[in-house]
Parts: structure tokens; sequence; C-alpha cells
């Protein structure tokens, strides 16, 4: 699917997306306890310290991206949550146009860097992020729950961009 054959609308999430935003989450994400609660999902649509973008097209969600901007060791930060783009829209940009969006609102929250964590087995995330200017920082060991529903669990990978005057690097 190309990319400038579908019309797709960026817009923010809403309290009227829920329902939609967990029926994605449930046939997109690998795992149930990647899934967020109804509760967290409110919270994060409510929040002025966060914003939650959706991509749809045809009224339906196809990708969507959440960033947090939070005080970690009494400093500020941004953090990237979630980012996950539905089968049959990958690999057209729309992860990175939604990545793009998140770097802008870090920026007008006076963040100069942003953090994410991907699964160690997910390549064509870590790639991704790589490719946008992120830097891997350390390994997280055991900290994500294993998508094949045994008890292992599987590394993380932390990854950080620093953000410079007023334009993310990579843009």
């Amino acid at each position: 699917m190309k990319r400038n054959r579908i019309k797709y609308k960026l817009v923010r999430a809403c309290i009227f997306d829920l329902d939609d935003i967990i029926s994605f989450e449930k046939n997109v994400l690998n795992d149930s306890s990647e899934y967020s609660s109804k509760r967290n999902l409110q919270k994060y649509i409510k929040s002025s310290s966060s914003k939650f973008l959706l991509i749809k097209f045809e009224k339906q969600i196809c990708a969507y991206g959440l960033i947090a901007i939070r005080h970690f060791k009494n400093k500020p930060s941004a953090r990237i949550l979630k980012i996950a783009v539905k089968k049959g829209f990958r690999r057209i940009g729309l992860a990175s146009e939604l990545i793009c969006e998140l770097e802008k609102y870090a920026l007008k929250n006076s963040m100069t860097g942003i953090f994410a964590e991907v699964r160690e087995s997910n390549m064509a995330s870590l790639n991704l992020f790589q490719k946008l200017g992120y830097k891997i920082t350390k390994t997280l060991y055991g900290y994500y729950s294993s998508i094949n529903g045994s008890y292992d669990l599987e590394n993380g990978i932390k990854l950080y961009k620093i953000l410079y005057g007023g334009r993310a690097l990579g843009q």
C-alpha cells in the first residue's frame, strides 16, 4: 500500500475514541500485557502532560502514538510510551510521522531529549528509532513479559534522542 494513495487523518485521541483504541490494541499488539486499561487510556487522553495521537483511515484507527512528559528523579523528561501500526499500514511512514509529531510535542514542552523503549526482538521498531536518530543507551534485562505465553521475560532496549533548537535531530 503506497503512502500517497491513502488519505488518512492524524488526530488527537478523545474520550469518544476509547472503545476503538481498546479494540485496536487487542488486534494489533502482540501480548495482552501490552494492553492499557481503560482507566489508563482515559488518563492519558485527558492529561495535559501527555499527547495521544491517532492516525485514522476511513474512520478506523490504523496507527497510534503516545508520549508523556514526566518527572523522573526530579528531572522533567519526555517518553514515548506507545507506537503501534496495524498490519497492512506498515512500512508506509506512519510510525515515522507519529514519532515526529510526538517529538514536536516534547519540544513544545521544553524537553531537550526523548526516551523510548522497545523489545529486543522487535527489530523493525529498533531500526526505525535508530534511523530517526535515537541511540541505544542500555539493555533493560527482563523488562517485558514473553509474547509466547511462557513465564520467560524478554529484554528491552532503552533509546534516547537529543532534541535541539526547536527541531528534533533527523528531521
